[in-house]
């Protein structure tokens, strides 16, 4: 069974350095089998970035969930959906 998992998180550096996190970050999660990003979108909320992922499992979300460079993402939360 596919869940989806949206990644919340706030950001603290430039929009350049945000471009770079969210291109990297991107790329190895699609690397990790059973895991596969849908999009980053900017929310109607007090977050200033989503990822939107589709998973077999939040374990193989969770081992992957590492971001790279993480220092400019002070907050973050996670939402399930299955």
């Amino acid at each position: 069974m596919l869940m989806m998992v949206l990644w919340y998180f706030n950001w603290t550096g430039t929009m350049e350095e945000r471009a770079d996190f969210e291109k990297t970050a991107k790329g190895r999660w699609n690397e990790v089998d059973g895991v596969k990003v849908k999009g980053i979108y900017t929310p109607l909320t007090e977050w200033n970035r989503v990822f939107v992922f589709e998973v077999e499992s939040f374990d193989k979300w969770a081992a992957a969930a590492s971001p790279p460079d993480n220092t400019k993402v002070p907050f973050s939360k996670v939402e399930l959906f299955f």
